[in-house]
């Protein structure tokens, strides 16, 4: 390969031309948020493009991080020039063909900061048209690509507060979204649906300040712009067609130990977000990046991991600088069989460099990792938090939820909008589950986020009869307790056995959690108006 042209250009839409290399030079302006190739490596087997993105505007903005999450996370596949390998991460593109509803994950890249990703490519490459504007009729022929380009999505500003603002708005409005004959949307808010629906989505989300998933509008949500990336003058392999291949490393039944290293450490792995990094202390969290291995002999463990490598399949994956990486090395006794490194419990890149990626993530790495002795402890903290913010979100919406509810028993809408209110406390459980049936899922599924993960199912989260939607934000809202369903009450039920070492969850009123360690910190919150 003599030489590569690189060319970026931001753009606005997706329907614009391949800019040539003039024209990207007159869009590079101050305030504009770019991207630049940084390294290129090509083998027999493999591709590696690494790209950094730079917000050099004043506010932050929202890069698309992922298409459709159990799938691959972007298209790829070749242009109809023939030429131009594409690979398109943006959910603003045109939706081919039948299958799931698509949604797209966004994070935020702060002003001012910067974001580091790569491109890994198995060759030859194959197609993966998630959201896509063209198809072309497999050939099973080796083509090859002269280009390469990458498209990334991105809305300024505070995304997911436009969109729950403009939801909001709606729902005061008493809104009716259109629809056709055949009862498909015809405008954003009917796609996206209302503020509870899109709360719902997210509640699998660890830190809603660091990811938003939204559901695909076909192309009624407007802003998306296009951050685009061409590399010239390449020889990429290509076949539209053939066969998929497996992740089948040579004797990996043979393993008898495996090596697992947190990179760079256990903390940074399995505890990636500010607001579970708040709930350590500081001697946990240097306790916690101390530890950067972990040894697997157990050979039920080691076939439990061994088994969900198998699921792998050969094809792509773009991974950020912060994304989850664990190096991973299978032996035979003393012998080294072969190794390879996991990216964010969804993809295995070898040592060759070829990528293979799983549609629902390494499921056996995520449950061996929620095992490792050294973390469980703090992850089943990290993951009671996670229920608190859950039935934070769910209480805030409450009023909604209950009220759509009633447009769905009776057949009606209800004329006047119910105030903001909180489930009558002694039957706040049932109240706050019954209200969000309607909206799918089962009572029992409903009502798994109303207990403390680390102990027995009757062990439920208490209520505080005097914290309400307008109290001080500092204010106690729920709490670990030694109770049943539906309890409330104050300090006193508050129960630091639940975890270990020792201590106990809070929600405040404006979602913040605390693990409380002592009495005196339990003293010092705040349960009632002064």
């Amino acid at each position: 390969m003599s030489r590569q042209t690189i060319i970026i250009v931001a753009a606005v839409s997706i329907c614009l031309p391949m800019p040539t290399q003039a024209q990207a030079k007159s869009n590079d302006n101050a305030g504009v948020p770019t991207v630049t190739v940084t390294k290129l490596n090509v083998s027999d087997k493999a591709l590696e493009v690494s790209y950094q993105i730079k917000n050099t505007s004043e506010q932050d903005i929202w890069l698309c991080e992922r298409i459709n999450l159990p799938f691959l996370g972007f298209g790829i596949g070749m242009a109809k020039d023939g030429q131009t390998l594409l690979v398109s991460r943006l959910l603003s593109a045109p939706q081919t063909g039948s299958g799931p509803p698509l949604s797209g994950r966004y994070v935020p890249i702060r002003a001012g900061e910067s974001r580091k990703e790569s491109l890994l490519l198995s060759l030859p490459v194959r197609p993966f048209r998630v959201v896509w504007r063209t198809t072309r009729q497999p050939s099973h022929n080796i083509e090859y690509a002269k280009r390469l380009v990458i498209e990334l999505g991105w809305y300024e500003g505070d995304f997911p507060g436009r969109v729950f603002g403009m939801l909001d708005e709606a729902e005061k409005n008493h809104y009716i979204a259109p629809q056709n004959d055949w009862g498909v949307p015809l405008d954003v808010i009917g796609w996206l649906g209302d503020s509870v629906r899109l709360n719902r989505l997210n509640e699998s989300v660890p830190d809603r300040n660091e990811e938003f998933l939204i559901p695909w509008t076909k192309r009624t949500l407007k802003g998306e712009h296009v951050l685009r990336v061409a590399v010239d003058d390449l020889h990429i392999p290509y076949i539209e067609g053939g066969t998929s291949l497996e992740f089948r490393p040579q004797n990996l039944n043979l393993c008898t130990r495996i090596e697992i290293a947190y990179l760079p450490s256990m903390l940074e792995y399995l505890f990636a977000y500010p607001s579970q990094l708040s709930l350590l202390n500081a001697d946990e969290a240097n306790y916690l990046q101390s530890e950067k291995e972990v040894v697997l002999d157990d050979p039920q463990s080691i076939k439990v991991l061994t088994d969900g490598l198998k699921e792998g399949t050969l094809g792509a994956t773009i991974v950020a600088e912060c994304s989850k990486r664990a190096h991973v090395v299978c032996y035979n006794e003393g012998e080294r069989l072969t190794a390879f490194t996991l990216y964010d419990e969804r993809a295995v890149v070898t040592e060759q460099g070829q990528c293979f990626w799983y549609r629902d993530g390494l499921q056996s790495v995520k449950k061996l990792n929620s095992q490792i002795e050294q973390a469980s402890p703090f992850r089943r903290r990290i993951d009671c938090a996670g229920n608190l913010r859950t039935l934070w979100r769910r209480l805030r919406l409450y009023h909604r939820a209950k009220q759509m509810r009633y447009t769905y028993e009776g057949g009606i809408q209800v004329a006047e909008p119910i105030p903001p209110q909180y489930p009558i406390v002694d039957q706040w459980c049932d109240s706050l589950v019954q209200a969000y049936v309607p909206l799918g899922g089962s009572e029992a599924y409903l009502l798994e986020v109303h207990k403390c993960p680390t102990e027995g199912n009757w062990k439920f989260y208490a209520m505080n009869p005097n914290c309400k939607p307008n109290s001080p934000p500092d204010m106690v809202l729920l709490f670990e307790a030694n109770s049943g369903k539906n309890k409330y009450g104050g300090p006193e039920l508050f129960t630091f056995d639940d975890h270990d070492p020792k201590g106990g969850c809070v929600l405040l009123n404006d979602g913040t959690v605390k693990f409380i360690r002592t009495k005196e910190e339990l003293r010092q919150l705040r349960w009632k108006e002064k």
